[in-house]
């Protein structure tokens, strides 16, 4: 009887890995979307910044550009189960954000007529290989085109991606629209989400149908040079600079000279390029807590001098996204700083209408 179990289970086993066919995005030539630079060198392919940059910033800076915040996938396939098998370098949670945030993908599908826009539940299972399993996908006879969120806080070691088989399957190169670029904090890089597809910046870029890099560096927005000149590299259609919950370490005075001087930094190389200056979201628990609402305050005091000094400068195309646009949730935050789902909402809500606005007056302009 042992013997039969046994069999059974190798001619299953078989018969498993017989009806999926795995790709392997970085052997098969596939191109990451929102990756800046792109074609530079990378020792790793799942890194943001190329190796060249490395010099130029600090550490940590570099570590934390090898999680991948804001990188996706892109392929067609009309599979009716997609399977993605990946490993990671770090640790699939924190205390405050979940293994599905820290390091998990999030599914996204569109028909090829547009009609359908979707978002697809997945079985995961978190060790030493995380697995996705999304199935039965919903097939009327089209390929779809899927997205796939990658981990924003955690480095991809290895990933495969695994259809039916006998679908079809091809990957999706990026587009060649000038994307938005967002250099800020924790929060840009995806603090504390439950999953990718919740975070401000990739709620932007599926809602606004815009390609979106995320220069989010976990408790070091601090528009330092070296990515100032990354930016600098980018062609944009749009720049957000959301970096003060970073910089309470500085003073009112330096705060705002650094910022007026990344606006003349990125200006140089693209003179009419828009460019968002973001207050301070704030602290729901800053009513109980005086220290707190003194920091936020004092930042968005300093953005407000920076913002009217490049006016009054002559400085055009500029924008402020206000500690009152954001209007962040009283529950909004997990732990007091780091958005929830529901403060990524309201987050992205703000954007959204800014960047409505700003693209739209850039356009008339230009026509």
């Amino acid at each position: 009887m042992k013997k039969i179990l046994i069999l059974i289970s190798i001619l299953t086993s078989t018969i498993c890995s017989a009806q999926t066919r795995w790709y392997n995005p970085e052997t098969e030539g596939a191109k990451l979307h929102g990756q800046v630079m792109q074609a530079d060198t990378r020792s790793h392919f799942y890194q943001r910044l190329p190796d060249r940059i490395k010099s130029n910033v600090r550490d940590i800076v570099w570590n934390l550009s090898r999680n991948a915040a804001g990188l996706t996938l892109k392929f067609h396939t009309n599979s009716k189960g997609i399977v993605v098998k990946y490993t990671v370098t770090e640790s699939h949670s924190m205390q405050h954000m979940p293994a599905t945030g820290k390091s998990g993908l999030d599914l996204y599908a569109t028909s090829q007529d547009g009609g359908t826009r979707a978002w697809c539940a997945a079985k995961q299972s978190f060790g030493d290989t995380i697995t996705y399993s999304y199935a039965p996908l919903y097939y009327n006879g089209d390929n779809f085109e899927y997205e796939l969120e990658l981990p924003p806080y955690n480095t991809v070691k290895s990933l495969k991606i695994g259809v039916d088989e006998g679908s079809n399957f091809s990957f999706i190169d990026p587009s060649t629209e000038l994307p938005i670029v967002a250099y800020g904090t924790s929060i840009t890089q995806g603090a504390c989400a439950s999953r990718p597809g919740m975070i401000w910046t990739s709620i932007v870029r599926r809602e606004l149908e815009t390609p979106l890099i995320n220069l989010g560096f976990s408790g070091n927005g601090l528009l330092e040079s070296g990515i100032l000149d990354v930016i600098k590299s980018t062609p944009a259609k749009l720049v957000i600079f959301d970096c003060l919950p970073n910089m309470y370490r500085y003073d009112n005075s330096k705060i705002t000279e650094l910022t007026v001087n990344a606006v003349k930094e990125i200006r140089k190389a693209q003179p009419n390029v828009p460019i968002i200056l973001t207050d301070h979201l704030g602290y729901p628990h800053s009513t109980m807590i005086i220290e707190r609402a003194n920091r936020a305050e004092n930042s968005n005091e300093a953005n407000l001098k920076a913002y009217e000094k490049l006016l009054d400068i002559g400085y055009s195309n500029i924008y402020h996204l206000t500690y009152s646009d954001i209007a962040m949730p009283n529950d909004g935050t997990v732990e007091g700083i780091h958005p929830s789902d529901y403060g990524m909402r309201a987050y992205a809500d703000a954007y959204t209408a800014l960047i409505r606005k700003v693209l739209s007056t850039t356009q008339a302009t230009q026509d």
